[in-house]
Parts: structure tokens; C-alpha cells; sequence
């Protein structure tokens, strides 16, 4: 029946179709736009098509936004026509790299609007983050995973889902040779955050600590370098090491 369905659709519409197999759960059109924006025509017009058609679902979420989904005997079938056509790795990288821009599209200068609508993208579409993620450490591009995982340091802190900045931590450190210092020192900073967070002092002042060797002299590097110290302070003050932590706070 799915393939009788598939031989109905326009060239065009294939093409999509096979696309958005790269995508797990909820998607919007502006990452439908991102996979398939080289593709001839109109992708609205071809995504709202494949929903006429039963290919695609459509949702209305809590707040009004419209999200689509395949449902998965759909997702495989369409992800085998992907193999099939050669795309897949090229359409898995810009996957990836789509969801990188959207996690380090947000700012902390951003007002509160723009931050529960970013939030909000995260939340609804966060297994293709999930998916981006590893897809960057098991194609060899640990950096783009480390940028990742700290573009989502706020979405982490506010909304994230209870453990999963743990397991992201747990695997991105073992790469931790690859990244440049400054890199480095970040995930290493927002790690002992975790730590922290969870009670492991001595973790949290370790991490801390290496990361403020390797936050260099850049203003960006110093920017973190405080940033970083602030939060050993902090440690400290939490393991009722007053003195210590205090010397840090007049630095």
C-alpha cells in the first residue's frame, strides 16, 4: 500500500518524501526548507500535498504552532528511497547542521519571547537534536557535537529533559582530546555545572579547574575564564570552604 502510494506522487514530491526520513518525531517547515530547499518547486506545496495524501501528518501543538511528523512505517519505508537515491550522507549532514544553527541561533541578550519560542522549537523537535548530535561524533566532527551540546546550555538550565544533558556530557567527553582549548574549557565548564548541580563537589571543582587553564586570552576566553571562576567560587562556598572560595570572589 506505501508503495503504491509513493508511485502515485510527482517526481517532486518523492524527493521530499525520501528527504524528511532523515528527521525522527516532530518537524517544522523551516527544516523541511533547510533539506530540501534545492529541490525544484514549491516545498510547502509539496509537504501539504504529502499530507493531503496521508504521507505526512500534521499536528497542532499546545500553542498554536503546526509541526509534522511521519508516522514510522512511513519514516522507513521513505528512508529506504533516500539510501536508494545516494542522498542520505548529504542529507544527514544538513540535518546536522541545520539543528546546530537553531541551538546557537539563541542568545541571552534574546528577550523573553524570543527565548520561549526558540525553547519551545528545542522541546518539540529535540530528537533531531538528539540525532544531530550524534550523527556529528560518529562522523568525525566531535566540535560541531561539543558546539552543540553548549548551544543548548539554556535550554539545559531552564527546560531540559530531566538526564539528557548528562548522557550528552557522558559521551562528549570522551572526545574532549580533539577540541580546541577554548572549546574544550567550555564543555569542561558547563560539565562541572552538571556536577554541581548533582551534588558532586569534587567532580564540579576538577572540571572547573581545568577549564580555567584552557579558556585562554581571548575576550571570549576571559569572558569564560570569570564566568568559570565564578562558578568554582561558588563550589567552593557549597563545601563550605569559605576562605578559599572567597580569595576566588576577589579575583
Amino acid at each position: 500500500t506505501i508503495r503504491w502510494s509513493y508511485e502515485l506522487l510527482d517526481e517532486q514530491e518523492q524527493q521530499v518524501f525520501n528527504r524528511l526520513a532523515v528527521f525522527q518525531g516532530y518537524w517544522d517547515l523551516d527544516a523541511a526548507g533547510a533539506l530540501c530547499g534545492d529541490i525544484a518547486g514549491d516545498v510547502m506545496d509539496s509537504i501539504l500535498s504529502l499530507v493531503d495524501k496521508s504521507m505526512v501528518q500534521q499536528r497542532e501543538m499546545p500553542n498554536g504552532e503546526i509541526m509534522f511528523v511521519l508516522l514510522e512505517t512511513l519514516r522507513e519505508f521513505a528512508r529506504e528511497r533516500l539510501i536508494a537515491s545516494g542522498e542520505e550522507a548529504a542529507i544527514a549532514a544538513r540535518h546536522a547542521d541545520y539543528y546546530l544553527a537553531v541551538a546557537e541561533s539563541h542568545s541571552e541578550e534574546h528577550s523573553d519571547d524570543a527565548y520561549l519560542a526558540w525553547a519551545f522549537i528545542v522541546e518539540a523537535t529535540f530528537d533531531n537534536f538528539r540525532t544531530a548530535f550524534q550523527w556529528f561524533l560518529g562522523n568525525g566532527q566531535a566540535e560541531k557535537a561539543a558546539r552543540l551540546f553548549l548551544g543548548l546550555t539554556e535550554f539545559w538550565h531552564m527546560r531540559g529533559v530531566p538526564g539528557e544533558h548528562v548522557y550528552w556530557r557522558d559521551i562528549l567527553l570522551p572526545y574532549m582530546g580533539t577540541l580546541q582549548p577554548y572549546l574544550k574549557a567550555a564543555v569542561l565548564n558547563l560539565a562541572g555545572h552538571f556536577y554541581r548541580d548533582y551534588g558532586n563537589l569534587d567532580a564540579a571543582r576538577q572540571f572547573f579547574t581545568e577549564a580555567l587553564v584552557l579558556s585562554g586570552d581571548s575576550a571570549e576566553g576571559r569572558k569564560l575564564y570569570y564566568i568559570t571562576l565564578n562558578n568554582l567560587a561558588i563550589t567552593h562556598a557549597l563545601a563550605r570552604e569559605f576562605e578559599v572560595a572567597s580569595r576566588l570572589y576577589e579575583e
